[in-house]
């Protein structure tokens, strides 16, 4: 439709005219060519997305050493070979968040995928719900309570009473 220059005229149009009949619409018109011009002024060059990129591929380092920490603590051989391969995949289903932090998307991924790679079933289980333990609710507590804590500071002082 929007290949359509009667469809663009016709669109433009329409919202120029509610803009002009209605203030809150001028109000959220005038934010999204406020948003638009400061997303065209944001360009960052090459240099500042090196730490984010590098803190990026750090946790993502983390996180899967965390994953061989569980195998290794369990007492099953690591299979490099698949391990990296999995955890790769595994997060393909995971970042579509289907369920709140993807329970269940990624112990079924996790699980279905270490299997493949030649783990017992019980092992797969067990280093993925150990994996999950450490790397996903023990972190919980953590990020509940500094929530919790920049939601209290960020309150408004109560008005006072004379």
């Amino acid at each position: 439709m929007t290949r359509s220059e009667r469809v663009r005229v016709a669109a433009q149009r329409a919202w120029a005219g509610a803009g002009r009949r209605s203030r809150r619409v001028r109000q959220v018109q005038e934010a999204l060519v406020r948003l638009v011009s400061q997303a065209r002024s944001v360009q960052p060059g090459f240099r500042p997305w090196l730490r984010p990129f590098g803190l990026a591929v750090l946790n993502w380092a983390f996180d899967a050493a965390c994953l061989a920490a569980s195998l290794w603590a369990l007492g099953i051989g690591v299979p490099w070979s698949g391990l990296l391969l999995a955890y790769t995949l595994t997060q393909i289903p995971g970042s579509l968040r289907l369920t709140p932090g993807s329970l269940g998307v990624v112990e079924v991924s996790l699980t279905t995928l270490l299997v493949s790679y030649g783990l017992r079933p019980d092992q797969a289980i067990a280093a993925t719900l150990l994996y999950r333990i450490s790397s996903y609710w023990v972190l919980q507590p953590i990020g509940w309570a500094t929530w919790l804590g920049l939601t209290l500071r960020a309150r408004p002082p109560a008005p006072r009473r004379a």
